[in-house]
């Protein structure tokens, strides 16, 4: 598998861990009577499924735009390393505008 399949694969699964273990307290805490409801719905277990599933996609989804946000750029194949400018090295030059009468 390629390293970056590698590395949104796992981020995403670490997403998936994290509302697993907030559906969780929610449901431990009993937060808004959401554990009441669920333990007395005949449909409680799809419930719980569902808002673990939808939960986790959220999640995985926020861990991997963080992840990928976070990662710094790397230098591409055809141009060397460094070779780059930064932000701060630009200058700002004038641009002549032609401005022509209306008729």
């Amino acid at each position: 598998m390629p390293l970056l399949l590698k590395f949104m694969f796992r981020h995403a699964l670490a997403g998936f861990a994290m509302a697993i273990v907030f559906v969780a307290l929610i449901l431990v805490l009993d937060l808004g009577g959401l554990a009441t409801l669920v333990s007395t719905s005949e449909i409680g277990v799809l419930a719980v499924a569902l808002l673990t599933f939808f939960t986790g996609l959220t999640f995985a989804s926020l861990q991997m735009g963080i992840a990928v946000m976070s990662m710094k750029p790397q230098p591409e194949d055809d141009e060397p390393a460094g070779s780059r400018q930064s932000v701060d090295q630009w200058e700002l030059q004038r641009v002549p505008i032609v401005v022509r009468k209306r008729r």
